[in-house]
């Protein structure tokens, strides 16, 4: 029994005849869907499988590329909990890596004596690596290389908070000493009573049960307000953010002010942070027994 001719010679031969047949190939079902995908195929699956492909450069401004051997070791224990001595305990910021094997590939990335690149992996590794990427645990530079990051910065202050000036001219004057005491207890007092000499967004006390929060940075802040406002004490300079601090830790010390919490450092968004200290709220009582160092009127908001 003759085997019957394909499709195409049959189409030929009817050519030949003189007829007008067309030939049609065989319809195979997994083609058509590769060049017709269905609705569902192109859908927001599709876009993320090309995002992980592609992966952009991202380079976040705040950190740094980590070379050093022991910086990428003490970021590597802090992120995943795996001491260099093999002593393993709880991440200080959970791991939520959405794939399995992400700590062992953040482990390669830290510690790799070259860059790996983004062409280097696929399928569950990508996803680590774009999710690695998201929390900016690594980069993509301009190269696809995929690289380690350090702890973000923290953020910068002014060296004189609160100055109506910069900081150069804020610097300018004789030192305040005892005046720079009576100040901070006058913008504690302030703040701990929801008062400020300058009105304006942030810069608040939080209140933690039977104490305030308030960090250095805000207390420094309504001190310069309230020394603007001085006329006698014109021909000093502002207070400085360091200054403040020490000012802070000597009323601590000598019990002037309580403190109920000490700063507190904490991970937060693959980065230290620190919460502010907690005072007790009797400031106000504190100055009244010193015989109110900063006069009445000063105390009060503008």
């Amino acid at each position: 029994m003759s085997k019957p001719p394909s499709p195409l010679k049959a189409t030929l031969r009817a050519r030949r005849a003189g007829g007008n047949t067309t030939y049609v190939p065989p319809v195979k079902p997994q083609v058509t869907e590769f060049l017709h995908p269905n609705k569902e195929t192109t859908s927001l699956k599709v876009q993320e499988l090309a995002d992980l492909r592609e992966l952009p450069p991202s380079m976040p401004r705040n950190r740094d590329v980590l070379t050093a051997g022991e910086k990428r070791a003490r970021k590597y224990e802090i992120e995943t909990g795996i001491g260099r001595d093999g002593k393993i305990w709880q991440p200080l910021e959970p791991w939520t890596c959405p794939v399995n094997g992400g700590m062992q590939l953040y482990q390669k990335l830290m510690f790799a004596t070259e860059p790996f690149r983004v062409d280097d992996f696929t399928g569950a590794k990508l996803t680590a690596v774009k999710w690695m990427r998201d929390v900016q645990l690594v980069g993509v530079d301009d190269d696809g290389q995929v690289l380690p990051l350090s702890d973000g910065k923290g953020k910068k202050y002014r060296s004189y908070p609160g100055a109506p000036c910069s900081d150069r001219l804020a610097s300018v004057g004789r030192y305040l000493r005892e005046h720079g005491r009576n100040l901070v207890l006058a913008a504690l007092c302030n703040l701990g009573s929801g008062k400020r000499v300058r009105r304006g967004r942030g810069n608040v006390a939080v209140e933690r049960g039977d104490g305030i929060e308030i960090a250095a940075q805000v207390v420094c802040k309504e001190a310069n307000a309230i020394k603007a406002k001085r006329d006698d004490l014109h021909e000093f300079r502002f207070l400085s953010l360091s200054a403040c601090r020490q000012i802070i830790r000597d009323l601590l010390i000598a019990e002037v002010i309580e403190e109920i919490r000490s700063p507190k450092p904490i991970r937060q968004n693959r980065s230290w942070r620190t919460l502010p200290r907690v005072i007790s709220k009797s400031i106000t009582a504190t100055i009244d027994r010193l015989g109110r160092p900063i006069p009445p009127p000063l105390l009060e908001a503008a």
